[in-house]
C-alpha cells in the first residue's frame, strides 16, 4: 500500500533571497532487503560484512556493502 507524503525542510538563508523551502511529494514505495555475516577470531577480533539492496526509482547502484571489524573486550 503506497502512502502519500509531503514534507517541507527549511534551508539556511540565502543572502540575496532570504530563506528557502524544499518540498517533496511522492506516492511510491521502495523495496529494501539485506543480509550479513560475522566471524570472531581469537576470542576478540570480529570481522563482519553486510549487504543492503535498495530499489529506488531513478537511482542506479543504490546498493551498499558494509565491511567492518571490531575488537571485543
Amino acid at each position: 500500500m503506497a502512502s502519500r507524503r509531503t514534507s517541507s525542510v527549511p534551508c539556511p538563508p540565502v543572502p540575496s533571497t532570504g530563506s528557502q523551502v524544499i518540498e517533496s511529494t511522492h506516492s511510491r514505495s521502495s523495496f529494501v532487503y539485506g543480509g550479513g555475516i560475522g566471524v570472531t577470531f581469537i576470542d576478540h577480533l570480529n570481522v563482519s560484512a553486510e549487504y543492503d539492496a535498495v530499489r529506488i526509482q531513478d537511482a542506479d547502484n543504490s546498493n551498499a556493502l558494509w565491511p567492518s571489524t571490531a575488537w571485543r573486550f
